[in-house]
């Protein structure tokens, strides 16, 4: 829950890298990565002896697929498309002619002709899904950094897309998955419920009141069909009961100055699930 007494911030400039340069106040991906290693969160975000991870290609056009969606003006102006003539044989980025211009464009999202295609097929496909369009035309503003402290946590998010009127955020997702009947793993697997309940808690603390969360979901392969769904009231208060334990967790970790995961330092028998073995 949040605390009556907070300070909330509103960082509507901010661009995605300097949002995320920001490791003073804990986003759902710090939470996520506490709850994998609290050594790492640690070294990542507190002494900073680890770097932070580079972008898979997945996550780079992700990114690039939130900016066309959300921001078009921005991708027009900041993507390029790579001429064939300074690739490869292969179509590889290597050689002279591409190094030189990637280091002229280097102020610029570079995309290959079929990625870029592939972008512009999925917006297509929201601009052209009558329910998704309705509800980003009815938004009030995108891409919205908030940081919130309560007194005992500073947590931060970046909705995509927020509807104030109507109280009510949009999360955009480019899935893998083939249907929209398996994106529940991807809720699983990437604790998208823990996200929702997050984005809905900053929210409240933000707006004043409980939002509608909804899921944009995009799938990565032609024809790159879109889904609007609700994020289940059920799944929320889950993710924000586990948010609880994590913020908790953090808490005295940093009381206790113990970063070390729970059983971390006992000695048994290596956790192998029944599966594994035969009969």
């Amino acid at each position: 829950m949040i605390a009556k007494n907070l300070e909330v911030e509103f960082r509507p400039e901010l661009s995605n890298y300097d949002y995320h340069l920001n490791t003073t106040h804990d986003s759902h991906s710090a939470l996520q990565q506490f709850r994998k290693s609290p050594l790492r969160y640690y070294h990542q975000r507190i002494t900073k002896r680890i770097p932070p991870k580079k972008r898979s290609p997945e996550m780079r056009l992700g990114s690039v697929l939130h900016t066309a969606i959300l921001e078009p003006a921005e991708f027009d102006r900041l993507v390029l498309v790579i001429p064939e003539e300074v690739l490869s044989k292969s179509g590889a980025k290597s050689g002279k002619s591409w190094e030189s211009f990637e280091w002229e464009h280097r102020d610029k999202i570079l995309l290959k002709q079929a990625e870029y295609d592939d972008i512009r097929w999925q917006v297509d496909s929201v601009n052209e899904h009558p329910t998704a369009r309705k509800i980003l035309d009815d938004c009030t503003s995108f891409e919205q950094s908030v940081f919130v402290d309560d007194g005992k946590h500073k947590r931060k998010c970046r909705f995509d897309a927020v509807a104030e009127v109507s109280a009510a955020y949009h999360d955009l997702k480019r899935t893998s998955c083939e249907s929209e009947d398996e994106f529940w793993r991807n809720v699983q697997k990437f604790g998208f419920h823990r996200q929702a309940a997050h984005y809905s808690d900053l929210f409240e603390a933000a707006y004043g009141s409980r939002p509608l969360a909804r899921w944009i979901i995009v799938l990565d392969e032609a024809p790159f069909e879109t889904y609007v769904r609700r994020v289940p009231k059920a799944a929320i208060e889950l993710g924000r009961i586990e948010n609880a334990e994590t913020l908790r967790a953090i808490s005295k970790a940093r009381e206790t100055g113990n970063w070390h995961r729970e059983g971390a330092h006992d000695d048994r028998d290596l956790y192998i699930p029944d599966f594994f073995y035969p009969g």
